[in-house]
């Protein structure tokens, strides 16, 4: 499945991401906002290293915002 704008960024102090510091991952998908509470979407990641984050949870800023939020 292919979900909408994904971006993708390192804590607003650092410079780059780098190896164990939290990343901080938004995904803007309104055809993913189905309800009027908050929704979650399950993503899995890859990086350049080959390594990969599965089923890291982000859930909806607000009600049918359709912006999805994790660290």
């Amino acid at each position: 499945m292919c979900l909408g704008k994904v971006a993708v960024s390192p804590h607003p102090s650092a410079g780059s991401v780098r190896p164990g510091n939290p990343v901080y991952i938004r995904v803007t998908d309104p055809d993913q906002s189905q309800t009027a509470g908050i929704d979650e979407i399950t993503v899995n990641l890859s990086v350049t290293s080959g390594d990969l984050i599965r089923q890291l949870v982000l859930k909806e800023t607000g009600p049918y915002t359709g912006e999805f939020e994790g660290v």
